[in-house]
């Protein structure tokens, strides 16, 4: 589990819906319907990431929603799939595509940086299961 906080569980069935359980009051699970592919909660407030996969448009579809204030704060075409993502602090988002590693600061003004430091480093038969971030102050 990613977080303390939140349980995010995507189903799928004739109605494909995200279920999030807020671990504070784990008898009331909220449902959403959502087409997404993957979704993920934020570790420590109400905002969800959604990634999906449209047809005919090469790469994914992101989104973040502030479920509190039911806005979209960000979204984004990605030029490839991403293969794994994860929150890495509270307002970015790690993405990894088979050639890549973006930075995606979902705050205000935010945008979807490739870290350069990963450049060469992605080998084509490599699949991350794994991201780990540290902020040098």
């Amino acid at each position: 589990m990613e977080s303390d906080k939140y349980i995010c569980i995507r189903e799928t069935g004739a109605q494909n819906q995200v279920v999030i359980v807020d671990m504070a009051t784990p008898l009331a699970p909220q449902r959403r319907q959502i087409t997404a592919d993957s979704a993920l909660m934020c570790p420590d407030k109400k905002v969800i990431a959604l990634k999906a996969t449209t047809p005919g448009t090469a790469g994914d579809a992101l989104q973040v929603f502030n479920l509190d204030t039911k806005t979209k704060l960000k979204s984004h075409q990605m030029p490839e799939s991403v293969e794994f993502w994860k929150w890495i602090t509270p307002n970015m988002l790690g993405l990894v595509t088979a050639s890549s590693v973006y930075h995606w600061d979902i705050q205000v003004g935010g945008c979807l940086q490739p870290w350069t430091a990963a450049a060469g480093l992605m080998h084509p038969n490599t699949k991350g299961t794994k991201y780990t971030y540290t902020q040098l102050q």
